[in-house]
């Protein structure tokens, strides 16, 4: 399909097929984005599609022999943010740290969405805006129905709120000095991941993997939220060529250590969206070699994933929400040099020689795209009657094309999107 952007498209996926060699993929002009592989479940997935004409494509692709599962993949409940009337901008799987007060929200796309309150039990409820609001008294998966109504358009989806323990592995990787990210870890497979002082990056503490036997796999895995940029120090000491520690993201291979690698630093960038990383020591089905361990240390995050996480408002991370009440919601703040929990004034037009002209400045490396659009009724809106005459890493200055001996009425409106 050809989507315009800038928009932001939903859908629902599932796949039964070989795990690691026949896989379903979404590309948006033939960019790999998402893929998926073995036996997944139904999963919602919202992704950024920049401004102009891109294509958009699902497929199913298979490696040369074997045949598992169903093997098909599914694709069902396609939405479009500006078309689409309620429209979530998240996952319909929240996970949360336990011990401490929950401040998680589900995002829409535009204000105004009603949620139908649930008692979703263990100390857990969702209000009517959408946040999930107490604190949980027990680790655990809670499925519930999520219905929201808004301009008399309603949808029932199934939805989870999934409470992990703490983690001394996970707090172990962040930085010695600051700051702590407070995500919500999860540890998997065989074996585990602990915190341990022996091997650090940066002197204090570091994660490491534990008991893995042969043939075994132990995963360390978090959740979130992009446009942003994530950097970490990791290093192996394994049988080279055959134990291998792992770094994904969405279940998808990034990178790997093997032997005795020695403190190496990583950093990627992560487009928009919610993105599982994961770091995951795998071992073959005979020798050891070395400390047979992977480590993970100083972890940390900018763009408006660092940013975000360090804004004090909890897992209220999605780009549409507006925790301070200001009226210009988090990603907006973030680009133009805002803050998430105090009052900002809003970019406002001037008249410069009788056409209206807006001015905002940039914050740095934010990985977004900066555009306007100009009306002269507030309902029908266009980018063709604007002329953008600063676009650089620092200001952003565009001005209306039309002057008030033209037109009665004339509206000029700062956008800001995710580039991908």
């Amino acid at each position: 399909m050809v989507v315009e952007g800038p928009d932001y498209l939903g859908f629902w996926w599932k796949v039964s097929s070989e795990a690691d060699y026949d896989f379903l993929r979404l590309t948006v002009d033939d960019e790999m984005r998402q893929e998926i592989s073995g036996i997944r479940d139904w999963d919602y997935q919202v992704v950024a599609i920049p401004p102009g004409r891109h294509a958009v494509r699902w497929t199913y692709s298979k490696d040369g022999d074997t045949q598992e599962g169903a093997d098909r993949g599914w694709v069902d409940f396609l939405q479009l943010a500006s078309r689409s009337t309620p429209f979530l901008m998240g996952p319909v799987h929240v996970r949360l740290n336990s011990g401490s007060p929950v401040e998680y929200q589900f995002p829409t796309s535009r204000p105004g969405a009603f949620f139908a309150p649930v008692q979703l039990g263990s100390g857990l409820s969702l209000n009517a805006a959408g946040e999930v609001v107490g604190t949980p008294l027990a680790d655990g998966e809670f499925g519930f129905t999520l219905n929201i109504q808004q301009d008399d358009e309603q949808f029932s989806i199934p939805a989870t709120v999934e409470v992990l323990p703490a983690s001394a592995a996970g707090e172990a990787a962040y930085p010695a000095a600051g700051p702590n990210w407070d995500l919500a870890w999860e540890t998997s497979g065989s074996g585990t991941w602990i915190s341990q002082s022996t091997e650090t990056s940066d002197g204090q503490a570091a994660a490491a993997t534990q008991g893995v036997p042969h043939d075994g796999r132990a995963s360390l895995s978090t959740w979130v939220f992009g446009p942003g940029e994530v950097a970490f120090s990791w290093q192996v000491s394994s049988e080279r060529d055959y134990d291998f520690l792992y770094y994904e993201v969405n279940g998808q291979e990034r990178a790997s250590l093997t032997g005795r690698s020695g403190w190496q630093q990583y950093t990627e960038e992560l487009p928009y969206g919610w993105h599982q990383l994961t770091w995951a020591y795998e071992k073959d089905g005979s020798e050891s070699g070395r400390d047979d361990t992977g480590y993970l240390d100083q972890i940390s995050f900018t763009g408006y994933t660092g940013w975000v996480l360090q804004a004090g408002i909890g897992q209220k991370t999605g780009v549409t929400l507006d925790p301070d009440g200001d009226g210009q919601n988090l990603l907006f703040e973030f680009a133009t040099g805002g803050s998430a929990t105090d009052w900002d004034t809003m970019p406002i037009p001037v008249l410069e020689d009788g056409q209206l002209t807006l001015e905002s400045i940039k914050r740095v490396d934010t990985g977004l795209h900066y555009d306007a659009e100009v009306s002269g009724n507030l309902v029908d809106w266009n980018r063709s009657e604007r002329s953008i005459l600063r676009d650089d890493e620092q200001v952003f200055r565009v001005r209306d094309q039309l002057g008030v001996g033209v037109a009665n009425e004339r509206y000029l409106r700062m956008t800001v999107h995710p580039q991908k």
